[in-house]
C-alpha cells in the first residue's frame, strides 16, 4: 500500500493545476478586502474554505489519484500484480486525506498570517475554531471524494465521477435544504454535510459534538460500498 500511495503522490504534486488552484485560493485570501469586523472575517473566510477552496482542493485530487491510472492503464496493471481491489481504494483515500490536510494547512497558515500582519482583531479562540473548521472541511472533501470514487469504479466512467462531484453533490445539498425548510422535516440536518455542521457548532460551543459520529459512519459506510461495487466490477485484464 505505501508504494501506491507513494506513487499517487508523486503524480499529484507533478500536476501544474493543482498548485495552480493551491496558489489562485492563496491569492484570493490575500487580496479579498478586509470585513469590518473580526468575526464577519472568520465567517468570510469559513465560507470561502468550504466552498471554492474546497472544489478547488478536491477537483485535481480527483482527477490525480482517482482518474489518471484509470486513462493510462495502470490501475489494470496494479489489479493485475494481485493487488486487492480495497488496498487500492483505502490507498487512494488515505493519499487525498493527504493532500487535503496540506492544502488546508497552507491556506489556513495564509489566513492566520493575515490576522496578525493586518491587526484586525480576531482572537487566539476564532484562530482555533478557524482551524478545527478546516479538519470538518477535509472530513467534508473526503466524504466528497467517496462519493465520487463509488462512481467511477462502478461505472469505470471517469467523466461521470467528475459531473458528481463537481455538480451533483451541491446539487443534491441545496435540494435537501429546500426539502428541509418546506417540508419542516430534518433532510438536510441529517445529511453527512449537515451533521459535520451540527458537530462543529457543538463543538465551538464547547460542548461535543456527537454529531460527528454518524458522520464518520457515513464516511466509513460509502467507502465501504465503494469497495464493494469495485469488487463486483468486472474489468478486463
Amino acid at each position: 500500500m505505501r508504494r501506491l500511495i507513494r506513487a499517487d503522490l508523486k503524480r499529484v504534486f507533478r500536476k501544474r493545476g493543482f498548485f495552480v488552484l493551491m496558489i489562485l485560493a492563496i491569492v484570493i485570501i490575500l487580496v479579498r478586502p478586509m470585513s469590518d469586523t473580526a468575526a464577519e472575517q472568520v465567517e468570510a473566510e469559513k465560507s470561502f474554505f468550504a466552498i471554492v477552496a474546497l472544489l478547488a482542493a478536491c477537483i485535481p485530487i480527483y482527477s490525480a489519484i482517482f482518474t489518471d491510472d484509470i486513462r493510462s492503464g495502470t490501475l489494470i496493471g496494479v489489479i493485475g500484480r494481485g493487488i486487492s481491489r480495497k488496498k487500492i481504494l483505502l490507498a487512494k483515500m488515505i493519499e487525498s486525506a493527504i493532500v487535503l490536510v496540506l492544502f488546508y494547512a497552507v491556506i489556513f497558515g495564509i489566513a492566520a498570517f493575515i490576522h496578525n500582519a493586518m491587526e484586525i482583531g480576531v482572537t487566539p479562540r476564532q484562530d482555533s475554531l478557524l482551524a478545527l473548521y478546516c479538519v470538518f472541511t477535509v472530513i467534508k472533501g473526503l466524504g466528497f471524494l467517496a462519493v465520487a470514487a463509488l462512481v467511477v469504479f462502478s461505472t469505470w466512467n471517469t467523466a461521470f465521477g467528475m459531473i458528481v462531484l463537481a455538480l451533483g453533490i451541491p446539487f443534491f445539498a441545496l435540494i435537501l435544504r429546500v426539502a428541509q425548510d418546506r417540508l419542516h422535516l430534518p433532510f438536510y440536518d441529517l445529511s453527512f454535510e449537515g451533521l459535520l455542521e451540527a458537530s462543529y457548532a457543538w463543538f465551538s460551543a464547547g460542548r461535543f459534538g456527537w454529531q460527528i459520529i454518524p458522520a464518520i459512519a457515513i464516511l466509513w459506510a460509502v467507502t465501504a460500498f465503494a469497495v464493494y461495487l469495485f469488487n463486483r466490477k468486472e474489468i478486463e485484464l
